[in-house]
């Protein structure tokens, strides 16, 4: 009976191995880039006032700010020219914004319309634990994998 098998098996399984030690730190990277998924958000917070001598206020946010970092705001625009809008502070659902013009009433009309970025991980309960766990289940299957194969060739090999 001729050996059919057993040395294709054992290259595969060895390649195999190759491959997953050697694009392994690649899935790694696409699977931390995960992390921070985002979706881009446009608010809009209609008749904001100001009293006199006040140049901030707070807008309330509908999702919840990314990593809660003002740097994730993209942009603030006002439909008052002497606005110019920066987010200061984040506490959930509060961004707080800073040089607005003071003494604007609600008869003026400022509207603001707050563009940013929000975590969408944050809606999938165990997304976080996915995210976590799926490299490790990933590299460890793919190891056991090719090592079923070289060890399966092995044994067919040496049975023939």
């Amino acid at each position: 009976m001729k050996n059919r098998g057993g040395p294709f098996r054992i290259v595969v399984g060895v390649l195999g191995l190759i491959l997953v030690v050697t694009l392994f730190p690649t899935v790694l990277t696409g699977f931390m880039g995960l992390w921070d998924v985002a979706a881009s958000q446009v608010d809009t917070a209609d008749n904001v006032t100001t009293a006199v001598a006040v140049t901030t206020c707070n807008v309330t946010l509908t999702q919840t700010l990314l990593n809660s970092e003002v740097a994730n705001v993209a942009s603030i625009t006002s439909t008052i020219g002497g606005d110019v809008a920066v987010a200061d502070n984040y506490t959930s659902p509060l961004l707080y914004l800073t040089g607005l013009t003071a003494n604007v009433t609600a008869g003026e009309g400022r509207t603001l319309t707050t563009t940013y970025d929000y975590g969408i991980r944050d809606y999938f309960v165990a997304f976080p634990t996915v995210i976590t766990i799926a490299p490790v289940v990933l590299f460890l299957s793919m190891i056991f994998g090719s090592g079923y194969l070289v060890v399966s060739g092995a044994r067919k090999y040496r049975k023939n």
